[in-house]
C-alpha cells in the first residue's frame, strides 16, 4: 500500500469540496484506502484538524467524525507562474472562476488556449485552485516571478485589441490639482481632466506614466487637455518668476477611464471601477500598447 502525506488527504479533501462542498474525516480516509493508501482513521483526523486551521474550514461534529466544509464564501484571488524544464504553466484565481494556459516558453497567446472555469462559489473555486497547485507541484513544476506585464484573465478578455496598434490613449482623471498663473497671483485648481497621447507618436511618454504613481506634466508630456470640472482652490502671491505654463499634478490611482481608440474607428473603453487600477488596469494597457 501506500504510504500517506498531508498533501495526499489535502488533494482527497478538496476533491470533496469540489464536487460537493463538503467532506467528513471518514469520507477522506475510506477514499483514500480505495485509492491505495495506507489511511489510519486518527491519522487522517489529525492531519484533516492541521488542514482546518491551516486553511480555515468549518466544521461540526456529529459525535463520531467531524464534518468540513469551506464555510462561508469569500473573494479569493491569486495568480501564479510556474515551470518545469522547457514548459510552462500560468493560472490566475479571481473570484468563482479559475483561468489556466500551458505550452512551451516562448509560445505566444495565439498559439495555445486559456482554459475557463467557473464554479458555484468562490471557496469552491479556490478548493480546485488549490488542488491543482499541489498537483503541478508533484508534477515537479517550480513556481517563478510571472514575465508577463498583464494578468492572464484580462490578457485572454482583450486577446483580439492587442493584435492591433492604437493611435491614440486618453485617461480620465478625477480630483487633479493645477497650478498656473494670473496677473500677480499664482492659482491653485482642483478638477477633473482628461488626457491624452497620440500613438505610436508619444509611446514612450505614455509608458513612463504608466510606471508611475504619481508624476507631473514637466515630466511627462501629453497631446491634449480636456476640462470635464475645474473650481480654485487656493490662490497665493506669484513668488515664482517662470510659470508660464500651467503645472498639473497627477496620481494616478485617480484614474476613472481610458480609452483607446484603434485605425478601424474602435473604441475600447476600460474603467478603473473594475479593476484594481496598479495591480489591473495600468498593467493592461501597457500590454495593450506594446
Amino acid at each position: 500500500m501506500k504510504t500517506l502525506s498531508l498533501i495526499d488527504i489535502q488533494l482527497v479533501a478538496h476533491e470533496h469540496f469540489k464536487k460537493r462542498g463538503f467532506t467528513t474525516t471518514l469520507d477522506v480516509k475510506n477514499d483514500l484506502r480505495n485509492k491505495g493508501f495506507h489511511a489510519i482513521q486518527s491519522e487522517v483526523s489529525l492531519w484533516m484538524d492541521e488542514l482546518a486551521t491551516e486553511e480555515e474550514w468549518d466544521y461540526e461534529s456529529n459525535g463520531t467524525f467531524r464534518m468540513y466544509s469551506l464555510g462561508d464564501d469569500e473573494h479569493y484571488s491569486a495568480t501564479l507562474y510556474m515551470v518545469k524544464e522547457n514548459l510552462f504553466w500560468e493560472g490566475e484565481l479571481h473570484g468563482q472562476t479559475v483561468w489556466v494556459t500551458h505550452g512551451a516558453i516562448g509560445s505566444t497567446m495565439q498559439n495555445r488556449t486559456v482554459h475557463e472555469h467557473t464554479f458555484p462559489k468562490s471557496r469552491i473555486a479556490w478548493a480546485n485552485w488549490k488542488q491543482i497547485i499541489t498537483r503541478n507541484y508533484q508534477h515537479g513544476f517550480k513556481s517563478l516571478e510571472n514575465p508577463f506585464i498583464a494578468r492572464l484573465r484580462l490578457r485572454s478578455l482583450y486577446q483580439n485589441y492587442r493584435l492591433q496598434n492604437p493611435v491614440s490613449c486618453l485617461i480620465s482623471y478625477r480630483n487633479t490639482k493645477k497650478y498656473m498663473a494670473k496677473g500677480n497671483q499664482w492659482v491653485e485648481m482642483q478638477g477633473n481632466y482628461v488626457l491624452g497621447w497620440e500613438l505610436p507618436k508619444q509611446e514612450k511618454e505614455l509608458k513612463r506614466m504608466l510606471r508611475k504613481k504619481e508624476w507631473n506634466s514637466v515630466q511627462v508630456s501629453f497631446q491634449t487637455v480636456h476640462v470635464h470640472h475645474e473650481e480654485t482652490s487656493h490662490k497665493e502671491p506669484l513668488l515664482i518668476e517662470d510659470l508660464s505654463q500651467p503645472i498639473m499634478e497627477i496620481d494616478n490611482s485617480n484614474i476613472y477611464e481610458i480609452e483607446l481608440s484603434y485605425p478601424n474607428g474602435e473604441i475600447l473603453y476600460l474603467s478603473a471601477y473594475d479593476w484594481q487600477w496598479e495591480k489591473e488596469l495600468l498593467p493592461l494597457v501597457r500590454w495593450l500598447t506594446l
